[in-house]
């Protein structure tokens, strides 16, 4: 972009006095002392009588003229308003002021009047200081010689400002002023004074130093540089005794392996050629500091090698210390991969070609971009590529291009360069067509079917599915072990990929530990425990690396897996299909002491977050501890306050809150489940194997902690396991089989004192005998037999009372509305015609539950079902919790009946009206069932609406599957009693499986595993002396079909008294 300003043109601004030249203001453009700026051109055009108002706007240029253009246009002509308008932007503030007032001192060379002056503006700035704080700040500021001969003089402390000012002008007009230094070796050094100069290398590269006069040659050199001027050289790299280099003298810095630059002459072909190109585009272009001005800036020209090219890049460095760059907006890598992960398959990728050298210049900033190539210096007329506001400024250019055409803005989601184009809305084509109108040139589009790098990653299908790799091969590991080289060496393992697995957590401990062993960063070290963790990541990585995944997700549904341990946090975002799509590990604090369970609800805080970028809505959280399973669940379901008496109560309740407020205000459909950790997928993102902690616990001096997992183990050490567990086994049958605990203590008294604890549960757990003869209990997943709709599913049972039969019928959706027949005769004849009775009138369910009562068993209820495609399911034996809704509902009921001494149709009919939250009447579980306001016998009163919340569904099965042999044993029997033998044959839920066609509970199941040992008689005999099942069957004579026998009256029995004979009677 050329200037539009013809900067020789002569501006006039007439006055009182007749025109003058407005140049002889100076133009401001924000950089230099307003209020300077501001006095000079007021006292010019008081003198020359021209107004202030007028003038002022012709000479500001770049911010301050964007000031004065932002001020309203009735503002615009007040001097005043511009002037307050300007000092705001561009003064300093009082605090500012006041701290550069606090630290001033007189300069080399300054005048005591010019220093005062200063101090006044500065005073100015905040505010003002009386005359007598003003001559204390003055004297304080002066050198220290000349600050004791005023203070030592007669009548100092009641001297006015002008007599201080005038002894202060006598003192340093006849001081010679020393400078002194202090020696590496702690002496002082005496100088003569101080003094601007200016020094050069062979190439011609100069810069303007401070320099020290010394009367001698110190240790015998004529020069002698301080860092400031190496610095100002751009670095030296000594290559030996005699042989230097500085900075600027360098062609070309190539990257190592690690990437520290290391200077390299002669330059590459490529570079040259590289450079070449950009000599023949007008890219680079020889500076003419007749047209263009002295340079401003001088920039090393470096070239970064890449895999198939070599780039020259600009040592933007110092520049940038220069450039505020505003970086809150800046794009974010993961963010923006993400976002497109969250497209379809129908993705391509656009790149621009060389997209910061299609970017012009103004050629006022030309001088701030100047190289030295061939001896010669060159200005670069493009934005350059390692300015920090560059990628703002492509940021904002794609953008101004992208809303150009509504389509393809909204089909197109750029990062910098790299556009994702959505060819659902829009084909690739047309987006390459599009920025070339506007002057910039694409790449051709590559699209993720046919294998495409998006963002650094390597995305092709596989097995019909995109999916992601790392897109160069594994980074060997430094042969030089330094801070700096091992920073990099897991940067780049890592880097910006979504999934890590194991090796986040190792590598952030191999960073940890380097952190340790050096000081600097540059700070070699020959540790071996180091070598040894860095050799164990390149070994496992080269038989599977990690970073690899499913690319695409759709849809709001997330499941996240939170866990923590002594060593570090853990979270997985897993897809309801499976498919990991992103991980993330943080190493705990060293010496952290905060308890595990806080350290569980930190990682389920961050595992929410993670979820929440992604912009999931439906959220379950999966987590191994019981402890934040309970916090999370009364928080979001209201049952119960928090219950903890922990040392952090006030930080643990601040974390629930946060969670139970993100669920709220984002309208999070969040579960929490319980896993084991088994099962947590994010059990591995917290550990390390257990040789490190080992080794850093040993040097440290403090116990192991418990989060590790052993290396593979090879051939010798999966026998030598094998040997430990048979030897464990043993000792647990020597010792009766007892638990866990005692047979630990055997173990490690008869075999070995290192015998782990893991061992020795899985021997026990194992062992036929312990699963057969008097079981430990187990755990089990609670499931709800509740659903969400009302009339879905209903339950049933045969309950008595007063001697009297009834079927009882409660529907387990919302509602929990139940009916109660009473039956003649409790057989399947009679509760097959109130079943059916009760479909006519509400219609059929989709599943009914009853339990195993041999009426329901039988063919009638069953082929009534079937007619009616309701599904049956039968709760688990001896386990009367698995019909728990109808079961709660028989005493309910019967509660009533008996203090009211009513009915039991009364009392159902008053179960049905009364709210089940005691206050409104739609939660009566009439309300939820009759649309209209039902009148009960106690009061009339309208029904309202049902506010009852929607109980999860029951679940599926998990553990036991069809096939497995089983120990089953009835609750209430004898410790020494062997458990019944038996077969799986199918699964009905989480919490009941059918054993030989039985539904079984299973608590009252135990794995079974055929021992040769074990004699099997007493089993066969167990089995014989358990009671036998009676199955009511219809008789053979009975021809009718199930159907029509359960749809037919029930037979009617006379009511004739029959005697038996006489002759039975006499004796």
């Amino acid at each position: 972009m050329e200037d539009g300003v013809n900067s020789g043109a002569v501006a006039a601004v007439g006055g009182a006095g007749g025109a003058f030249d407005a140049r002889l203001i100076p133009e401001f453009d924000g950089a230099g002392d307003v209020v300077q700026w501001h006095t000079r051109a007021q006292m010019l055009c008081e003198l020359r009588g021209a107004s202030l108002a007028a003038v002022l706007p012709l000479r500001l240029t770049g911010g301050a003229f964007a000031v004065w253009s932002q001020m309203p246009v009735a503002d615009r002509g007040s001097a005043d308003a511009v002037r307050d308008a300007l000092f705001t932007a561009f003064a300093p503030d009082p605090f500012t002021a006041y701290e550069a007032f606090v630290s001033r001192r007189l300069q080399h060379g300054e005048s005591a009047d010019v220093f005062l002056a200063d101090l006044r503006r500065l005073a100015a700035l905040f505010g003002g200081v009386p005359d007598r704080m003003l001559v204390c700040a003055f004297v304080a500021g002066l050198p220290e010689t000349t600050r004791q001969v005023i203070r030592a003089g007669t009548r100092a402390e009641s001297l006015e400002l002008a007599s201080v000012l005038a002894r202060a002008r006598a003192v340093l007009s006849d001081e010679q002023r020393r400078i002194n230094v202090i020696t590496v070796s702690g002496g002082r050094y005496e100088c003569r004074g101080t003094g601007p100069v200016r020094v050069g290398v062979c190439s011609g590269v100069s810069a303007d130093v401070n320099a020290l006069v010394v009367a001698d040659r110190p240790l015998g050199f004529d020069l002698v540089l301080g860092m400031d001027a190496v610095v100002a050289l751009g670095g030296v790299t000594v290559k030996s005794a005699d042989e230097s280099v500085f900075g600027c003298e360098l062609t070309e810095v190539a990257g190592g392996a690690a990437g520290e630059p290391v200077a390299a002459r002669p330059a590459p072909p490529e570079y040259d050629a590289e450079l070449e190109s950009w000599l023949r585009n007008g890219w680079l272009q020889p500076y003419d500091e007749a047209v263009h001005g002295p340079p401003r800036g001088l920039v090393p020209l470096m070239a970064v090698p890449q895999a198939n090219k070599v780039r020259p890049v600009l040592d933007m460095r110092e520049l940038n210390a220069h450039v505020a760059a505003y970086s809150a907006d800046a794009d974010v890598c993961a963010e923006h991969l993400r976002k497109w992960r969250r497209h379809g398959r129908r993705v391509a990728v656009v790149d621009l070609r060389r997209a910061y050298l299609q970017l012009r210049l103004d050629r006022r900033l030309w001088p701030y971009q100047t190289v030295m190539l061939h001896g010669r210096r060159h200005c670069l007329t493009r934005l350059g590529f390692g300015l920090n506001v560059a990628p703002l400024l492509m940021k904002a250019v794609v953008r101004a291009v992208l809303s150009q055409d509504s389509a393809v803005e909204r089909a197109v989601s750029p990062y910098v360069d790299d556009l994702l184009v959505d060819e659902e809305v829009v084909s690739a084509e047309r987006v390459v067509e599009h920025f070339r109108r506007f002057g910039l040139e694409c790449k051709p589009p590559a699209r993720a079917e046919d294998g495409a790098r998006m963002l650094g990653l390597r995305v092709q299908p596989v097995a019909g599915e995109l999916q992601w790799s790392r897109d160069c091969a594994v980074v060997p590991p430094p042969e030089v072990v330094t801070r700096r080289a091992v920073f990099a060496w897991c940067g780049r393992l890592v880097a910006h990929f979504p999934v890590c697995g194991w090796l986040r957590p190792a590598a952030a401990w191999v960073k940890r530990h380097v952190n340790q062993l050096t000081e600097g960063w540059d700070d070699a070290t020959d540790d071996g425990t180091l070598s040894a963790q860095i050799a164990y990541i390149q070994e496992r990585l080269a038989g599977a690396d990690p970073a690899r995944g499913q690319w695409c997700w759709t849809g709001d549904r997330a499941v996240v897996w939170a866990d923590a341990s002594s060593i570090a946090f853990g979270v997985v975002i897993e897809t309801p299909d499976g498919g990991v799509m992103e991980d993330a590990s943080w190493l705990r604090p060293s010496g952290s002491s905060a308890h595990i369970n806080m350290a569980e609800l930190d990682a389920a805080v961050r595992g929410l977050n993670l979820a929440i970028a992604w912009g999931a809505t439906e959220i379950e959280l999966r987590t191994d501890s019981a402890t934040v399973h309970r916090w999370l669940s009364d928080a979001l379901s209201g049952r119960t306050r928090l219950r903890t008496r922990a040392a952090g109560e006030m930080l643990i309740r601040r974390r629930v809150s946060l969670i139970r407020e993100l669920t709220e205000e984002l309208q999070l459909e969040l579960t929490v489940t319980l896993v084991r950790s088994a099962e947590n997928l994010a059990d591995a993102l917290t550990r390390v194997p257990k040789d490190w902690v080992r080794e850093q616990s040993a040097a440290d001096g403090v116990p192991a902690e418990a989060a590790a997992v052993g290396a593979e183990d090879d051939a010798a050490g999966a026998g030598a396991e094998g040997e430990l567990a048979a030897s464990v086994r043993a000792v647990h049958e020597r010792a009766g089989h007892p638990g866990i605990r005692r047979t630990l203590y055997f173990a490690r008294r008869d075999v070995s004192c290192d015998v782990p604890r893991a061992t020795v549960r899985a021997v026990v757990r194992g062992c036929d005998i312990c699963r057969s003869i008097d079981p430990a209990p187990v755990r089990w997943r609670h499931g709800s037999l509740g659903v969400k709709e009302t009339w879905q599913r209903v339950a049933m049972d045969v309950t008595h009372y007063q001697g009297r039969a009834y079927l009882s019928v409660i529907d387990c959706g919302p509602s929990r509305f139940c009916v109660w027949r009473q039956l003649r005769r409790a057989d399947a004849v009679e509760v097959c015609g109130h079943l059916e009775q009760m479909f006519h009138e509400r219609g059929a369910p989709t599943e009914i539950l009853a339990d195993n009562d041999t009426v329901f068993r039988g063919r009638q209820v069953a082929a009534l079902t079937a007619r009616w495609g309701v599904s049956l399911r039968f709760r688990a034996v001896h386990q009367p919790g698995g019909n728990g809704v109808v079961e709660r509902c028989h005493r309910s009921i019967k509660v009533i009946a008996a203090r009211r001494t009513c009915s039991v149709a009364e009392a159902v009919h008053i179960y049905n009206v009364t709210p089940r939250d005691g206050e409104t009447t739609g939660s009566a579980p009439a309300a939820g069932v009759y649309r209209y306001a039902m009148r009960d016998c106690i009061r009339p009163a309208a029904a309202g609406e049902s506010a009852d919340q929607e109980p999860p569904a029951v679940s599926d099965g998990e553990q036991l599957r069809v096939g497995d042999q089983v120990w089953m044993r009835r609750r209430g029997t004898r410790c020494t009693d062997t458990s019944r033998r038996g077969v799986v044959t199918s699964g009905v839920s989480r919490q009941v499986v059918e054993v030989d066609g039985v539904p079984w509970h299973v608590r009252d199941l135990r794995p079974r595993h055929e021992s040769p040992c074990r004699d099997d008689g007493d089993d066969a005999q167990s089995d014989g002396e358990a009671p036998p099942i009676i199955v009511d069957l219809p008789s053979g004579g009975d021809e009718r079909p199930a159907d029509v026998a359960a749809d037919g009256p029930p037979l009617r029995r006379s009511e004739r008294e029959r005697r038996p004979p006489r002759h039975w009677c006499e004796c």
